[in-house]
């Protein structure tokens, strides 16, 4: 089964390779500045591996109490990432796709089930820092993108993705990514630039079912994008759009083959009051909207039908206390730097119609799971694919503090500091600040320590299921059996009974 999955991924691979020799002939249309590639690329590489390590060991562990790692429903997780191995339970958790679970799956086989999740946990906290950074440089220019993978290290729902043992840390950095790629070719045009955002639409169709509420926005700017040259070219740039968003398409046979539609992953059981539980969708496992496997037309209808009852389950919880008192916490701080930083970050693009078009598509699915996290469920998960608008906005408004607007013009100036030396100096002292702010040099409500941030509590699930299968006992359903299997494989293969990343999963 694991085979049959990597042969269809490799395939989609060579496709898409077919399609990148053949934009590589297209001409360029005329873009902005004339920045290396290789140099942004290196850029963003540096910033997500600074984001892994401080977050990972640094400000991770500050937003974090009562243990090294978290992640709810650790079990699942861990019997579907067993499930690609050679020896592995078939059992594969029907909530996630199937490649979302292919880098942990991987790295399982030398690192044991446990680690092979923290190693791509880490790796999707890079990825999401560089995200980022590219996502803030194809809105606006360097400083917004490193501004903005700053701030990010002092949201603690970002802070945690290293730290969480699930797949929600390459779900979003695959988010992340198709937002900025998609912003990145409608202000770059060229015909490489269409196709990686055709390519990183794909990607977010097949890393998850709520993949699609990325998607469709994406898509919408690349469409934009593909239009925006001479008639002449637009078969062979429209080409460049659809044929990755095809072969995604056909990926999703393999990818949600075992997986439960978009409806039912977004259904909630939530209890308003003992014995009066509210769910969002009684759709059934193979009902709804599923990639490769549904109608592609019916996707609208099917986020019609799951915002119609998200709205009606959220009007049964506004009541709930802890619900409340969470939201309170967790949704309105950042609400309000919001509502403080986005006027900021569109005066930054009021001169690029375009560009700022591209903002407000890609922002709007973030914040549209923001609302949802608000309505029904602000846990740490959650916030983790809402947050990262936050940093954006950050990083826009501060770029707009100090270099003002982008010229209406793709000039050189849409490099900051292309001036000289001394145009470097502001966007220095800037990037000083905002790193003195996010360290707790300078305290305030961004500082790790600040007294009226409240860590998340720690989810022991992952710590709970390693010393159940150190102590060989009963599993109650076959999630819990495939992991304890899996796990005990790897306590007699001589993995240790911690991490290697984190230490004793308590916290000892």
């Amino acid at each position: 089964m694991a085979s049959s999955f990597l042969a269809s991924f490799a395939g989609f691979l060579a496709g898409l390779l077919a399609l990148a020799l053949l934009a590589s002939r297209l001409p360029a249309a005329r873009g902005p500045g004339s920045r290396s590639a290789l140099v942004e690329l290196g850029i963003a590489a540096a910033a997500g591996l600074a984001t892994a390590v401080a977050c990972g060991w640094w400000l991770g562990p500050e937003a974090l109490q009562g243990g090294a790692v978290t992640g709810a429903d650790f079990q699942e997780y861990c019997a579907s990432v067993a499930s690609l191995r050679p020896d592995g339970d078939p059992h594969w958790y029907p909530m996630r796709s199937r490649l979302a679970g292919l880098l942990p799956g991987l790295l399982s086989r030398r690192l044991g089930v446990l680690d092979g999740l923290a190693a791509s946990a880490l790796l999707g906290s890079a990825g999401l820092g560089a995200s980022l950074y590219l996502w803030g440089l194809a809105l606006h220019g360097r400083l917004a993108g490193l501004a903005a993978v700053a701030f990010s290290w002092a949201v603690p729902s970002l802070a945690l993705a290293g730290r969480l043992l699930s797949f929600y840390p390459l779900i979003t950095a695959l988010l992340v990514a198709s937002a900025a790629a998609a912003a990145m070719a409608l202000r770059r045009r060229s015909g490489l630039a269409l196709l990686g955002g055709a390519c990183a639409a794909g990607l977010a169709l097949l890393a998850d079912g709520i993949g699609l509420i990325w998607a469709l926005p994406c898509c919408l700017l690349l469409l934009l994008a593909a239009l925006r040259a001479p008639r002449r070219r637009w078969p062979l740039r429209l080409a460049l759009l659809l044929v990755p968003l095809l072969l995604a398409w056909l990926g999703g046979r393999a990818a949600f083959r075992d997986s439960h539609p978009l409806e039912l992953q977004l259904s909630v059981m939530t209890a308003t009051r003992p014995g009066q539980p509210g769910q969002q969708a009684s759709t059934g496992p193979q009902q709804g909207y599923r990639p490769g496997w549904s109608n592609p037309f019916s996707a609208p209808l099917s986020l019609l039908r799951v915002a119609t009852a998200s709205g009606r389950v959220g009007q049964q919880l506004q009541q709930h206390d802890e619900l409340s008192r969470q939201r309170d916490l967790r949704v309105l701080p950042w609400l309000a730097v919001l509502l403080a930083a986005g006027p900021l970050a569109c005066l930054s693009l009021r001169r690029r119609p375009w560009l700022l078009l591209a903002l407000l598509c890609s922002c709007l699915p973030f914040l549209a799971m923001l609302q949802r996290a608000a309505r029904l469920e602000p846990s740490q998960r959650f916030l983790l694919l809402a947050l990262p608008v936050v940093p954006l906005l950050l990083g826009l408004a501060l770029a707009w503090s100090l270099l003002g607007p982008l010229p209406a013009q793709p000039e050189r100036q849409d490099v900051p500091g292309a001036g000289g030396r001394s145009g470097w100096l502001r966007p220095a002292l800037g990037l000083a600040l905002v790193m003195a702010l996010v360290s707790g040099l300078v305290p305030t409500p961004l500082s790790p320590g600040w007294p009226a941030r409240e860590p998340f509590a720690a989810v022991p699930d992952a710590a709970a299921a390693l010393d159940h299968a150190a102590g060989r006992a009963p599993a109650p359903n076959p999630s819990v059996a495939a992991c304890q299997a899996a796990l005990r494989a790897d306590l007699a293969a001589g993995h240790p009974h911690q991490s290697r990343f984190f230490g004793p999963l308590r916290g000892e």
